[in-house]
């Protein structure tokens, strides 16, 4: 971690603690947004839906990161099998089930045993955990053993540190390809996911702002727009959304104004009407 850049660091933080906006955070912020994944349209979109979701596109993310991970750990020399190991405690976070791990015959019985003792001990960690970057060190004896034949209390961190990295590229994979489909554009030019989602709220607010009597600033927020809301991108949504619940709030507190000052000039009414029929 300390190796790395200051701007590669912010997204592999937000992985490890869990940092990422999901729905239902948003949602706390605008209350009109669900907090539904936008991909599936199922369930809320926790941290650990992001990993488990069915729709398409969270399937063919998962791949490729899958692939890049398989990649990566053999650009530094990982034994197959502790990668295909993890790979599938990867697909059971994803599936929800155990999946019973399974070992070509070139590998002595010895050596398959402490495979699936570390194996086993990874899992009770939490697969969770393992997509933070969080390994137990007996990866580490294994590999020793089976690619240098040297003691199993030997270190080696150089290894370690590259398997951990690849494990983040995975799990910023993953929300890369989460972000880019919610947020993103749609390759055949329709809006995002989150736009279409903005927009909708958006002529939700507008709507219940036009039943009351608007002021000239608030007749020009609207033409405004109603001319750019095509082309807005979602931080000028976020904007408007901001400006109308703004207008909103102070036509609730002039009516509440208005009320008040007629409840306090009724008296005055009253005496005023009683003096003039007498």
């Amino acid at each position: 971690m300390q190796r790395l850049k200051t701007i590669a660091k912010i997204p592999i933080s937000r992985i490890i603690h869990e940092k990422w906006s999901t729905e239902p955070t948003i949602s706390e912020w605008y209350t009109e947004c669900s907090g539904i994944c936008l991909r599936c349209q199922l369930q809320q979109e926790t941290h650990d839906h992001v990993y488990q979701c069915r729709s398409t596109n969270a399937k063919a993310t998962m791949e490729k990161a899958l692939k890049n991970f398989r990649a990566s750990m053999k650009k530094c020399a990982t034994v197959p099998m502790i990668t295909e190991l993890l790979v599938r405690i990867m697909k059971e976070y994803r599936m929800g089930y155990e999946i019973c791990p399974t070992f070509t015959a070139y590998y002595s019985d010895q050596i398959k045993s402490l495979a699936r003792s570390v194996y086993q001990k990874q899992r009770q960690l939490g697969p969770r955990n393992l997509v933070k970057g969080f390994m137990i060190q007996e990866w580490e004896s294994l590999q020793n053993i089976c690619v240098y034949n040297r003691s199993t209390a030997a270190s080696n961190i150089e290894w370690s540190s590259k398997a951990i990295s690849a494990l983040w590229e995975f799990s910023k994979s993953i929300w890369d390809g989460r972000c880019a489909r919610v947020h993103e554009p749609n390759s055949n030019g329709t809006k995002s996911l989150k736009s279409t989602e903005l927009l909708r709220v958006l002529e939700t607010e507008i709507a219940e702002l036009r039943k009351t009597r608007l002021e000239y600033d608030s007749q020009q927020l609207l033409r405004n727009i109603d001319i750019k809301k095509d082309k807005a991108q979602n931080h000028t949504i976020y904007k408007w959304l901001n400006m109308l619940r703004h207008r909103k709030e102070e036509e609730k507190r002039r009516k509440q104004h208005d009320q008040t000052n007629r409840i306090r000039a009724r008296p005055i009414t009253n005496w005023c009407d009683r003096g003039r029929g007498t």
